[in-house]
């Protein structure tokens, strides 16, 4: 699942009131470039495993607080897709964020992405910043240690820290609470230190117009997205056909609304990956066309716990074969969707429905690898508490079946057959999940399998 590192979303942002207009009045443009590098022994940052850039805008500013828009690039270990590389920040009349805000997804480990949500870059308590000001922010404390520079503006240097220890250093501009450079400590994997660095490169303000039209662009892009669909800080890579129609119809709206600002990358991202998207998935479709129907070659499986299928066993049943690694690490949300077809298991075998997960894994045709690719699947099923057997196939009969990695996409694959030893069904990739019923397009080809069955 994912991980999401709450010291860092907790840090308090305390901005001036939104009467002071020398703050950030509308129309403000902020540029921070940043890096993310793992922290030596000997207390020095390693070479940057990730870098960013991140632009703000101040869209609104009223007595009740301030509308900000946010995006994000990044390149390393790890990344976002494009819907979530931008989005809307907003502060109450104290300037306390709220809404998802600006964050990385960090590849630690090759598992689950560390989410690290980046700070709102302002600071400024009730009294004016002095070298020795002490104060408190919740579980924070902060101190101004000492005047500082940063390039050629004159700076604090505040210190924040908690039960855990020293957090973050920052040098604040003397003549406003933003926030000019930041160094922040970030721990990942198991316990591994971290630094991130952040730092003020351009600052400029938007005339009405070109305020204006980042207004649009910013608000165009996230009515597209909210049309998606998606969870927030979603890891899904690939689009269902659904969201592919989506993106073809508005598209092009949204281009021509992002006239200016970094947002265009974002369009860019998108359009590419609606050409990639749609082109696989004419594929797959036609992958599935041809397998609709025909009847699955011979093939004898064993499995973990005494799992056994053979295509002689498939004659009479109705049954769901399911393609995917089940490794249990790395793990990545949502893990085959193996929970939702553990449910269809338990609500269909009353049926005589038998379920199946297939455990993909070229390791189990290696003599030496081979204990350790079990071990891996074992800990994912009883991980997943799953209660249909789980076959083993070293790529024999994915193969078999066309394996739609061959095509750039990505398992699960979900074979229904049907009582007469023939496909009924054939799905690539994740299915849009009912809250009800669950994998509700796979349980109707199940249903519609039982029925033919029982006409004969």
């Amino acid at each position: 699942m994912l991980t999401a590192l709450y010291p860092l979303a907790l840090l308090p942002a305390v901005l001036a009131t939104a009467a002071d207009e020398s703050a950030l009045p509308a129309g403000t443009q902020l540029t921070f470039q940043g890096a993310v590098a793992e922290m030596h022994d000997d207390r020095t940052p390693g070479e940057a495993q990730k870098v960013f850039d991140l632009t703000l805008v101040v869209a609104a500013t009223s007595d009740s607080g301030a509308k900000l828009f946010w995006h994000v690039e990044e390149n390393g270990r790890g990344r976002w897709q494009w819907p979530e590389r931008f989005g809307t920040w907003s502060a109450d009349a104290k300037w306390k964020p709220s809404g998802t805000g600006p964050s990385l997804l960090y590849d630690y480990d090759g598992g689950d992405g560390t989410v690290i949500p980046l700070l709102m870059p302002l600071i400024s308590p009730e009294k004016p910043l002095a070298a020795g000001l002490t104060w408190t922010e919740g579980k924070m404390s902060f101190e101004v240690t000492k005047a500082a520079k940063f390039e050629d503006r004159d700076a604090w240097e505040v210190r924040a820290a908690n039960n855990y220890g020293p957090q973050y250093t920052a040098l604040v501009d003397k003549q406003s609470p933003l926030v000019l450079s930041l160094k922040q400590r970030v721990f990942m994997g198991m316990g591994r230190e971290h630094q991130l660095e952040m730092r003020l490169v351009g600052q400029s303000k938007l005339d009405g117009e070109q305020l204006a039209a980042v207004v649009k662009g910013f608000e165009t892009m996230l009515e597209l997205r909210a049309k998606l669909g998606r969870q927030d800080r979603s890891e899904v890579s690939e689009f269902s056909g659904k969201q592919l129609a989506v993106l073809a119809e508005g598209l092009p709206r949204a281009q021509e609304a992002v006239t200016t600002g970094s947002l265009q990358k974002v369009v860019t991202a998108a359009r590419r990956e609606l050409s990639a998207q749609s082109t696989q998935a004419e594929s797959v479709e036609k992958l599935s066309k041809e397998f609709i129907g025909r009847k699955i070659e011979e093939f004898a499986l064993d499995g973990i716990g005494g799992a056994k299928l053979s295509s002689k066993e498939l004659s009479g049943n109705v049954t769901v074969l399911h393609f995917w690694d089940y490794r249990d690490s790395p793990l990545k949300v949502p893990y085959g969707q193996t929970g939702y077809l553990d449910f269809l298991h338990q609500q269909r075998q009353k049926s005589g429905v038998k379920v199946f997960g297939v455990a993909v894994d070229t390791r189990l045709a290696d003599e030496a690898e081979r204990p350790a690719a079990l071990r891996s699947i074992r800990k994912f099923r009883m991980f997943m508490n799953l209660g249909y057997g789980v076959l083993l196939d070293e790529g024999k009969l994915i193969k078999q079946l066309g394996d739609p990695r061959q095509l750039g996409a990505e398992l699960p694959l979900f074979v229904v057959v049907g009582a007469d030893g023939k496909i009924a069904h054939y799905h690539v990739g994740n299915y849009e999940v009912d809250a009800t019923l669950g994998l509700k397009e796979l349980d109707a080809a199940v249903g519609e399998a039982l029925a033919k069955k029982e006409q004969k």
